[in-house]
């Protein structure tokens, strides 16, 4: 079963560098924001356009390959302050959504989703900056049937946007979260599912910004065929802040119903929350770490008459460390049920 496994992912990745001439590729990409002008008081950062990419998912196409990849714009800086005024504020990442599907015969199979949101803006300087901005959420979702005796490969992976960054005085944004959502049905061949999910960090500031979620989605069902399920998800880290350090972001892996009639099931699944940042440089009386987040795992499978192998690991985040008498954050919780 292990080399099953080895040969599967390696296969996986090797078949990333063939385009067959019936292939849908499609690659959109948002426009930057403006960044906010220098003025008294200095203007706002223009938020990232939202992409969205499609490669075969409305409607469902019949290509053999179908990749999509998106990506947020990053939001605009707050422009300086000229005078007595404050900063402004940065503007938010543009979201990011990638999807790509296909129903096809005659070959191996690939649907790939990729998915990054925008970074949000920083928070301009001098007197009480604006806020930075949030990043942008990314979402992306991959599904293929294939008939016959054909193979399908499906990956899905997101990242989502990083929150801007304040000075000492003025709140960080937050990062965007990053979700995908990984199907597959074959009749009698192998199916391979990865996902990969990366919430995004948040900014530095008075008070740092929150780390994204990471979620993954699997489901999957072969008639007679092997099927392998993997899964990374992690929490984005909270941001430093100088008062109160931010939030770790949750990871979570949910492995719905995997299933084949006879063939062998092998699942690899890892979540790791985001670690709670500590504090800045400015020594406050009190000042808090942020907690660190929490992991979870949930996973089935089934088969009649094949081997079933389940791998799974869920580790909270840590939480950061307070300062000047200020309370660390607690530790984020594990668990998982496959």
């Amino acid at each position: 079963m292990r080399s099953f496994l080895a040969h599967t992912l390696s296969a996986f990745l090797l078949a990333a560098t063939a385009i067959p001439a019936d292939a849908a590729i499609v690659s959109v990409m948002g426009s930057n924001g403006a960044n906010g002008a220098d003025n008294d008081p200095g203007e706002n950062g223009d938020p990232g356009d939202p992409s969205t990419a499609d490669a075969g998912h409305s409607p469902t196409n019949t290509d053999i390959v179908n990749r999509a990849t998106a990506t947020g714009g990053n939001g605009g800086d707050g422009g300086a302050s000229t005078g007595f005024g404050n900063g402004g504020s940065g503007g938010a990442g543009g979201a990011a959504s990638a999807y790509a599907a296909t129903s096809a015969s005659g070959g191996a199979l690939e649907a790939t989703a990729i998915a990054n949101g925008g970074r949000g803006g920083f928070g301009g300087l001098f007197g009480n900056s604006g806020e930075g901005g949030v990043g942008g959420n990314a979402f992306s979702s991959s599904s293929a049937t294939a008939t016959g005796s054909d193979n399908a490969e499906l990956l899905s992976e997101t990242i989502g946007g990083a929150g801007g960054s304040a000075n000492i005085v003025s709140n960080a944004g937050a990062g965007g979260y990053g979700k995908s959502e990984t199907s597959g049905v074959s009749d009698s061949g192998s199916l391979t599912l990865n996902a990969i999910d990366q919430g995004g960090a948040g900014g530095e500031g008075d008070q740092g910004g929150d780390g994204g979620l990471a979620s993954a989605k699997l489901s999957g069902s072969s008639g007679s065929g092997a099927v392998v399920a993997l899964a990374n998800t992690f929490g984005g880290n909270g941001g430093i802040g100088d008062t109160h350090g931010h939030d770790g972001g949750a990871a979570i892996v949910s492995m719905d119903t995997i299933q084949s009639v006879s063939g062998d099931i092998g699942a690899g699944l890892s979540a790791q929350g985001g670690e709670g940042a500590g504090n800045g440089p400015v020594n406050t009386p009190g000042n808090t770490g942020g907690a660190g987040g929490a992991a979870s795992i949930n996973g089935t499978a089934i088969s009649t008459s094949g081997d079933i192998i389940l791998n799974a690991g869920a580790l909270g985040g840590s939480g950061g460390d307070g300062s000047n008498g200020g309370q660390a954050g607690a530790g984020g919780s594990a668990t998982h049920q496959p």
